[in-house]
């Protein structure tokens, strides 16, 4: 079982730490690194260093598309999985199209405003 698969444990409160394979929980985490610090602070740091590179492989590892880059095996869900994703991504790109076009027309309703009443106070 994958670490993404563990995802689910993360928030069941009432599930033994022990059993879900994450270690103690965060704030015995903290607190474990503040003792490791008052007695030598190198190790402290290292032990810091080391939990903030822990949570960034963790997050890489069960956000975004990333996680969904290898096979589940079943090659029917990987093709419906590729196609949803390139779908999403058509979206995103003609989404992202549509909003330029919009700021453009915006811009350009903004500088008419502005030089109609240039203009104006240029009559006055």
């Amino acid at each position: 079982m994958s670490h993404c698969a563990h995802a689910a444990f993360r928030s069941d409160p009432a599930a033994s730490w022990r059993g879900r394979g994450f270690g103690p929980p965060l704030p015995l985490k903290l607190l474990l690194v503040g003792a490791v610090f008052f007695i030598c602070p190198p190790l402290g740091l290292l032990a810091l260093g080391f939990l903030a590179w822990r949570h960034v492989r963790w997050e890489r590892g069960c956000g975004g598309h990333r996680a969904f880059r290898h096979s589940t095996g079943n090659s029917a869900l990987d093709a419906k999985r590729r196609d949803t994703l390139k779908a999403l991504d058509e979206e995103a790109e003609a989404f992202e199209e549509f909003a330029r076009r919009e700021r453009e027309r915006r811009d350009r309703e903004a500088y008419e405003r502005f030089q109609a009443e240039r203009q104006e106070k240029k009559e006055d």
